[in-house]
């Protein structure tokens, strides 16, 4: 089964290759400790680009490193720019820097990337309650979010964010 990163990197990779034949400009910014950021550009060069810098993205192992809290910044957002964030949705603050950026006027759709056939741990004991209670505050996060006007969509390959995009673009 794929990973929550190959899946969130697969996604990038087609949504940019989807607006990059549109003539749209794409641009990648990574939401992490070392808040990497991918200038805007467009056509096949960039789709090269976008590709060749995907492969750089990898899992923080250390975890001691806080992500850099202005990474989206408002001053790196154009005013009209669709802001398309690739999530599992498991750490509070993504969902606080996805609520700011709607609040702020931006277009916001945050793809939700953990798999959907995720099981609960198979320990005796608290696991399947805990992993119950997480389930659920998880989901009290989405509708938080969806309440702010963010629209969540899981990530289920091309074609995932047709109706939301639809939606937007009214």
């Amino acid at each position: 089964a794929a990973s929550v990163l190959d899946t969130t990197v697969r996604a990038s990779a087609a949504i940019a290759e989807h607006y990059l034949h549109r003539g749209d400009r794409v641009s990648l910014l990574e939401y992490g400790p070392a808040a990497r950021r991918l200038r805007p550009a467009t056509g096949r060069r960039q789709y090269l680009t976008v590709l060749e810098w995907l492969l750089d993205v990898h899992v923080d192992a250390g975890g001691a490193t806080e992500p850099y809290d202005q990474v989206f910044g408002l001053q790196l957002l154009s005013a009209d720019a669709l802001v398309v964030v690739l999530t599992p949705l498991l750490d509070e603050r993504s969902a606080q820097m996805l609520a700011r950026l709607a609040r702020s006027g931006r277009f916001v759709v945050a793809v939700d990337t953990l798999p959907a056939d995720l099981a609960p741990p198979k320990d005796r004991g608290w696991a399947e309650v805990a992993y119950r209670l997480w389930r659920l505050d998880r989901d009290t996060m989405i509708a938080q979010l969806r309440e702010h006007g963010v629209p969540v969509v899981r990530w289920a390959g091309a074609g995932s964010l047709d109706q939301v995009l639809r939606d937007v673009a009214r």
